[in-house]
């Protein structure tokens, strides 16, 4: 089961490395967790996309 961000989630900090990437890091305060969606929109206004999922206990993401 992938729990929603707002259950699992209690800190998210995004931290430019490069202008083509992107890190996210996160306390991951979930004990039942089986993974997280990483998700992401285009604009204020868009529409959220699933652009990847990572693993049980994981608590960073680099998007390139």
């Amino acid at each position: 089961m992938i729990r929603p961000a707002s259950v699992a989630l209690a800190l998210l900090l995004a931290t430019p490395a490069v202008a083509a990437q992107l890190t996210l890091n996160w306390n991951d305060n979930a004990s039942n967790e089986s993974g997280f969606r990483i998700e992401r929109r285009a604009n204020p206004s868009g529409t959220y996309s699933q652009v990847a999922t990572v693993g049980l206990n994981v608590t960073t993401y680099v998007d390139t």
